[in-house]
């Protein structure tokens, strides 16, 4: 069976792409206590000054299901109150 080749893009390009600053981007990887993790989400490059690649889709996924997670918290709470 054929692996999947994931798109990958630099930080400039997959920012505007998330409709979120380069900065809040990276404020967003695990190491900087953020949801998105290191090999799932976002790669580092061979050496300390490549470019990080990020994975759109999953990114998209993850904040997209953080998002439903919280306005069912909200709607839940709304309800318990």
């Amino acid at each position: 069976m054929a692996e999947i080749i994931r798109q990958l893009y630099k930080t400039s390009t997959a920012a505007p792409m998330l409709c979120l600053s380069q900065g809040h981007l990276q404020r967003l990887k695990d190491s900087q206590g953020g949801p998105l993790i290191e090999g799932e989400h976002w790669f580092s490059g061979p050496t300390p000054n490549s470019p990080i690649r990020w994975d759109v889709p999953a990114i998209q996924e993850l904040l997209s299901r953080r998002g439903q997670l919280r306005r069912e918290a909200e709607q839940l709470l709304k309800e318990l109150a």
